[in-house]
């Protein structure tokens, strides 16, 4: 594995109630890369996101996280990973703050407020941390998950839709946050989601997953190419490849 390498999935195969989800994915990702991951509903994506991190496991194959075996050394791997929560598992009894405290705490991070102050900025929920969860929108949680992912600058961050719900300026500024995470070279991103244009827009590369095999990759610079030589973009390109009528 080079020096550079984050994750390493080899050969991954999964089956959820007996029937094939993953079949034999293979993907990687280097520090310093955002990567977006699409396909349509059903493909595998979110079973994908879980054995990378450590959610689940895959009875075929192997992820390394920095070299580090998920499966056989989980907690080691996991101390790297940095996943949103799903916005039905936040407690809503407790405020926001008292979720980021909690993830500080596992991070063991010693001054968390100065850098917990800056991403509710970014994400426009300042005045919102002391609200209990309960009284959050969708879109709230959405926010404080991104904001509790982000917390500590974790090595490896995993999104899945989680920028589903959140406002257009709250979204720009977190595309453009997650890019510039990455162009600093020590965080690699992997974003899992529907919104083309945005991938298209931000990710180095972007992986089609289709009926749980890896279909097709692009790099920036692919697209870009094809978008100058036909007119195609992302979107057209995907649906195209679903064989689909546009």
């Amino acid at each position: 594995m080079s020096d550079t390498q984050l994750l390493r999935v080899h050969g991954l195969s999964k089956s959820l109630g007996g029937k094939p989800v993953l079949h034999k994915i293979s993907l990687e990702l280097q520090r310093g890369e955002f990567v977006g991951l699409i396909g349509p509903n059903g493909a595998g994506k979110t079973t994908l996101l879980h054995c990378i991190t450590g959610q689940w496991t895959a009875p075929a194959g192997c992820v390394l996280i920095d070299g580090i075996d998920v499966a056989a050394e989980p907690l080691a791997a996991k101390r790297l990973i940095s996943c949103a929560f799903e916005p039905g598992d936040l407690i809503e009894r407790l405020t926001g703050r008292q979720h980021l405290a909690f993830i500080a705490g596992i991070r063991k991070l010693t001054a968390p407020d100065m850098e917990i102050h800056s991403l509710a900025e970014l994400v426009d929920l300042a005045e919102s941390l002391d609200a209990e969860i309960g009284s959050y929108s969708f879109g709230m949680k959405q926010k404080l998950a991104i904001m509790m992912a982000l917390l500590g600058h974790p090595p490896f961050v995993v999104l899945d839709e989680s920028l589903n719900g959140l406002d257009p300026v709250v979204g720009y500024r977190v595309k453009n946050h997650l890019k510039d995470l990455a162009a600093e070279g020590k965080t690699g991103i992997l974003l899992a989601s529907h919104m083309l244009e945005s991938l298209e827009r931000y990710c180095a590369r972007i992986s089609m997953i289709r009926e749980g095999r890896i279909y097709r990759h692009w790099t920036q610079e692919e697209l870009e190419a094809e978008a100058a030589a036909s007119g195609k973009h992302l979107e057209d390109l995907f649906v195209e490849l679903m064989g689909v009528e546009a």
